[in-house]
């Protein structure tokens, strides 16, 4: 049977092997934020707002880059960043987080210090930056209600969401 996809365990490893031959984690951001992007813009006019939902690791730094690259586009972005942005654990995601700072026209930006600060989200199209390849065991707040707000059928119904750990790991070998 052919598989289609990359493991988590796999994905770290190339990850760990890219690093070794001299592609840094801010340079894999990069390429895949900036990626996720141009899909989006390929798919989609600047009339379209996009919330960028945004965890405190590698994937939120993924995000980041997206929303960064999306802003410059054109697009409204709102970011929803689910903790503190000191609580940003990635070294390449923080220096990312910072250079969205800077970029405050055409981005709103939310820190959810708690489930209770999820904010009414209007948008067109979803980018889930939450989670990646490190995430293990069961969700706990806010991760756990920022999944069931981007699931709710009421709330996104028709609306086009992108996952980046999905859209950057369907490779094939």
């Amino acid at each position: 049977m052919e598989k289609n996809y990359i493991t988590s365990r796999e994905m770290r490893a190339l990850e760990t092997n890219a690093e070794y031959f001299g592609v840094s984690r801010l340079q894999l951001m990069e390429n895949a934020g900036r990626n996720v992007a141009q899909e989006i813009a390929a798919r989609f006019n600047t009339e379209k707002k996009i919330a960028v939902f945004c965890g405190l690791g590698g994937n939120g730094g993924d995000g980041f880059v997206a929303t960064r690259h999306l802003s410059t586009m054109g697009f409204k972005v709102t970011v929803i960043l689910a903790g503190k942005a000191e609580e940003i654990s990635d070294s390449a995601a923080q220096k990312n987080w910072l250079a969205i700072q800077h970029l405050k026209q055409g981005i709103t930006i939310h820190e959810v210090r708690d489930s209770t600060q999820i904010p009414e989200v209007n948008a067109d199209i979803i980018v889930d930056a939450l989670l990646g390849t490190g995430t293990k065991g069961k969700l706990r707040p806010p991760i756990m209600q920022f999944v069931q707000k981007i699931n709710a059928p009421t709330l996104f119904e028709w609306l086009w969401t992108f996952q980046l750990e999905l859209m950057l790991t369907r490779v094939k070998f």
